[in-house]
């Protein structure tokens, strides 16, 4: 890989990213490079192919409180019921 400015070589994207963005002031900020960051989390009743990394911290805000209001009616049942924690 080399820098198209300054012809500078390079092994790694992220180096050649990070040179570029440092130096020269272009381009996006050196990300990282590698692995994925590993499967999509889906939840269970929610539409189909939902993935939390693609939420607004809003959107995942609103998703806490509901889920929090399902624990606790779960809890409220389950004390009810008389079984234990």
């Amino acid at each position: 890989m080399v820098c198209k400015t300054c012809r500078r070589k390079f092994k790694l994207p992220a180096h050649l990213a990070r040179h570029v963005s440092a130096s020269h002031g272009k381009g996006k900020k050196a990300r990282k490079v590698g692995r994925p960051a590993g499967r999509a989390v889906v939840l269970r009743g929610a539409p189909s192919g939902l993935d939390v990394r693609a939420l607004t911290v809003d959107q995942l805000l609103t998703l806490k409180g509901q889920v929090d209001a399902r624990l606790a009616d779960i809890v409220r049942r389950m004390r009810a019921a008389r079984v234990r924690i």
